[in-house]
């Protein structure tokens, strides 16, 4: 029987979980950017955005195969977890992106969303660019 922890990582690995997850990450800020025109009603985006973030891994199954390169990033993203911390530039691309995606989380409640998204796309790629040393760090496991 697989485990929690199993069953978290087989549907983060699914290429549509990874997609979904950064378009959702973005959609929240434009959520938390509504919180001026909305009110309190804004919590409604806010809320299916972040219970969407929730239970994303768990609604998406397993890949059949590691030949996507959104599988190989979770997957080495897992294998990654399993290391000694270090400074290194994964962890650089980690931190800026999640300092970045956080100040555009800020621009957006203080109702520059414009701003707001491009500091998220701007986190986006540094997630991407984490993302893909996170692929290639499996393939090298792999074939190691």
């Amino acid at each position: 029987m697989a485990s929690w922890s199993d069953r978290h990582w087989a549907g983060r690995s699914n290429p549509w979980c990874v997609t979904t997850r950064l378009a959702a990450a973005l959609a929240l800020i434009w959520a938390v950017g509504t919180i001026r025109d909305l009110g309190l009603y804004a919590l409604v985006p806010i809320g299916l955005c972040l219970f969407f973030i929730i239970i994303n891994p768990f609604i998406f199954t397993a890949p059949k195969d590691d030949s996507k390169w959104a599988t190989k990033s979770v997957l080495g993203q897992r294998a990654w977890r399993g290391t000694p911390r270090r400074w290194d530039w994964p962890t650089l691309y980690r931190i800026l992106s999640g300092t970045i995606y956080f100040a555009g989380l800020v621009a957006s409640l203080e109702g520059m969303l414009v701003e707001g998204l491009l500091l998220g796309l701007v986190a986006l790629a540094f997630k991407l660019g984490y993302l893909d040393w996170m692929a290639k760090y499996y393939l090298a496991q792999k074939t190691a």
